[in-house]
């Protein structure tokens, strides 16, 4: 694997590249867990060696996150999701529990109780975004 050459992705972080690292974590979860690559996707797959992972591309990286999410989406919707929770491989201190517990408190929620809630809160705040 080439040097992390500013990739903070594969910087170390408890003695394995984060990305690594943060994949164990989504892996120790109850949630199924699909993981996007898109920029320096061999140099991540490789710190991704030896964990059975659904790993996709997104060829479409350079757009941005959206692309990546898009791709996340639709590899969930082809594996019959009920719904996606997403983890950002740079967010070192999540922990499986942490995820777990996000699952947990959406898994009674429907589609109904989500558009209510966001409507009692006042709708997205598209001004803060």
């Amino acid at each position: 694997m080439r040097s992390n050459s500013g990739h903070k992705l594969l910087a170390m972080f408890d003695g394995m590249p984060l990305v690594r690292r943060s994949a164990l974590i989504a892996k120790a979860s109850t949630a199924l867990s699909v993981i996007v690559v898109g920029h320096r996707q061999d140099d991540i797959r490789e710190a991704l060696t030896g964990l059975s992972l659904h790993v996709i591309p997104n060829p479409d990286y350079r757009v941005g996150i959206s692309s990546s999410l898009a791709a996340g989406f639709a590899a969930a919707v082809a594996e019959g999701a009920d719904g996606v929770l997403i983890l950002l491989a740079d967010m070192p201190g999540v922990s499986a529990n942490n995820l777990d517990q996000v699952e947990m408190g959406t898994a009674a929620l429907t589609d109904v109780d989500t558009a209510e809630a966001i409507v009692a809160a006042g709708g997205i705040p598209v001004e803060d975004c």
